[in-house]
């Protein structure tokens, strides 16, 4: 029988406190040490997701960490993927395929299911290596999820794992967070707790040494990490509440407006924009924004129609249109690409049924079907930027609407088996593409920049690098330095 790796569990006291940042510092961490370590989340609630190499759907936050504990992405290091849709269901993923929509009673009904997915996934992967380093949901104090976690004290039982509890300083109230979530925990989960994290603190750490004392003292739990704030730490946010402005440099020449929806997803592409030097990024929520911008992205959207109609309603529909009958450049990327088009078609309820109307701005339409096309594809820049545009850019899909283009429309990308790939207008200000993670390469960024520059009378720049072998290594290093290591790696391994 294989042994089973040992495991460390990272838990928040609320959402967006930072869990997902520490595991993948820890997953680099114990990777330079030659450790064969991976992560893994039971249940992730989050419409930032990617695509394996198999075609397996997973959370980009796993996907991440994996990337930072050299290990090929895995389905089984996020059994189960719930995806909001509008209203109050879920879209399920489970081992990467999408299984229905739910809402919470039922998918809370199908608790003994989802166990059994989740504990099989966790020995599978316990048996290939040493380590692994589980992220925990939400917090693990809510009483009255407790009968049915399936993400946070259940894993870590099941693992036979410590517990890290992070909490986040940047808004004030953390030790009250670490303190009353230890004590709503039952005693044998208390006894999990190992020590407590705190997260993206900007002062001295010597100003905390009181409540630090005292929070020791009530809990008899050290504190093993005072992590510091990183305005250049360019990891994946899990969910919408996480995103703050500004998002790019204020002052900056490129005035990029990113339209804010209800179901904005995969928002995580964006961010390699805001690290542009000429790029003042900003999420669009009043129709009076929309002028003041050189370009406008329609982003990813899991509820397209519902938040086409949030478009409609808060006038920012029509802002966008007038906005590029005046010369501006509007991009759409997969729900943003479909709202684009003329109209979208649902026979068959996937997003609920009926006609929507588009916003007009390319000649397509969309049909939803209730299979979901989940992808990885690679794709060429070429009919967009030019003869120079960039070859062999590496994106995916994931979406249930298929795109129909209107006959002799220009192509905005071509695949790798040169077809034609999303719409363009013939000047190009207006574009869509179902590929997502073109603003993650770097050559595709900044040619398109470039061109936006060249509108403006402002001369090219080079292409500037996103490396994330050094953002994990400088990461971890953070990490190293500002937490308790050597205890941190033995709570982790045992030696």
């Amino acid at each position: 029988m294989a042994t089973l790796a040992r495991a460390l569990m990272v838990q928040g006291t609320a959402s967006g406190v930072g869990k997902s940042a520490v595991v993948t510092g820890l997953c680099r961490l114990f990777r330079r040490e030659g450790i064969r370590v991976a992560p893994f989340k039971a249940v992730n609630m989050s419409l930032n997701a990617g695509v394996t190499a198999s075609g397996g759907e997973m959370a980009r936050a796993q996907i991440v960490q994996a990337e930072a504990a050299g290990a090929l992405p895995d389905v089984r290091m996020n059994p189960i993927l719930l995806k909001p849709v509008a209203g109050e269901g879920m879209q399920v993923i489970a081992l990467g395929s999408a299984v229905g929509l739910l809402t919470a009673d039922e998918f809370q009904a199908r608790g003994a299911w989802a166990w059994e997915i989740i504990a099989d996934a966790y020995r599978a992967l316990a048996a290939t290596h040493e380590l692994l380093l589980l992220e925990g949901m939400g917090g693990p104090a809510e009483v009255n999820l407790r009968e049915t976690d399936l993400a946070n004290m259940r894993v870590a039982a099941l693992a036979g794992s410590p517990v890290l509890l992070v909490a986040d300083m940047a808004f004030g109230g953390a030790f009250a967070a670490l303190l009353g979530t230890f004590s709503l925990l039952r005693p044998e989960e208390q006894g999990r707790v190992a020590g407590f994290v705190l997260n993206r603190y900007a002062g001295k750490r010597s100003s905390l040494e009181p409540a630090i004392a005292d929070l020791v003292r009530r809990t008899t739990r050290p504190v093993l990490g005072v992590l510091p704030w990183q305005d250049a730490l360019s990891l994946p946010e899990e969910d919408t509440a996480s995103l703050r402005e500004p998002l790019g440099r204020l002052g900056a020449p490129l005035r990029i407006g990113l339209v804010w929806l209800p179901h904005l997803s995969n928002f995580d592409e964006f961010g390699p924009l805001s690290r542009e030097p000429d790029v003042a990024l900003t999420y669009l929520r009043l129709p009076e924004q929309i002028p003041r911008s050189d370009a406008v992205i329609l982003p990813g959207s899991r509820a397209t129609a519902a938040d086409l109609a949030y478009l409609r309603g808060c006038g920012l529909a029509e802002a966008i249109r007038e906005f590029a009958e005046e010369g501006g450049h509007v991009v759409g990327i997969c729900g943003g690409y479909q709202m684009l088009g003329r109209r979208l078609l649902d026979p068959d309820g996937v997003e609920g049924e009926g006609e929507i109307e588009g916003l007009g701005l390319l000649p397509a339409e969309t049909v939803f079907a209730g299979e979901k096309i989940a992808r990885s594809v690679r794709v060429s820049a070429g009919p967009l930027l030019g003869p120079g545009g960039p070859d062999g850019i590496a994106g995916y899909e994931i979406h249930h609407g298929r795109v129909r283009v209107e006959p002799g429309t220009p192509a905005a990308l071509l695949t790798a088996s040169r077809e034609a790939e999303g719409a363009r207008s013939a000047d190009g200000r207006i574009w869509g593409s179902a590929v997502h993670g073109l603003f993650q390469d770097d050559r595709f960024r900044r040619a398109w920049l470039n061109a936006l520059r060249a509108g403006r009378g402002l001369p090219p720049l080079a292409p500037r690098a996103e490396d994330r072998e050094i953002m994990f290594d400088a990461w971890a290093d953070c990490l190293k330095a500002h937490g308790d290591w050597p205890r941190i790696r033995h709570l982790a391994l045992g030696r």
